[in-house]
């Protein structure tokens, strides 16, 4: 069973900093999908979603990946090198 928090590293803000990279590399990849869409393809309605889906997920599993990472390095390991 997992302990709980180390007194000196309270979990919120790491969570909420984790949560807002993870957004951020999420909307980048969506952004990047639009610009492309845009040079490629126009006023294209299909091609857009599958644009945005073709680049909506896979960013929303690199933002999660680079928010866990985040989340983790700030939470990192206790002071004698125990986890949190």
């Amino acid at each position: 069973m997992s302990e709980p928090a180390a007194p000196g590293r309270p979990a919120l803000p790491a969570a909420i900093l984790g949560l807002g990279v993870g957004a951020a590399v999420f909307a980048a990849t969506l952004g990047l999908g639009g610009v492309v869409h845009d040079r490629l393809f126009g006023a294209d309605q299909l091609s857009s979603w599958i644009l945005m889906a073709g680049f909506g997920l896979p960013g929303l599993y690199g933002g999660w990946l680079v928010g866990l990472l985040v989340y983790s390095s700030l939470r990192g390991r206790g002071r004698d090198g125990s986890e949190p």
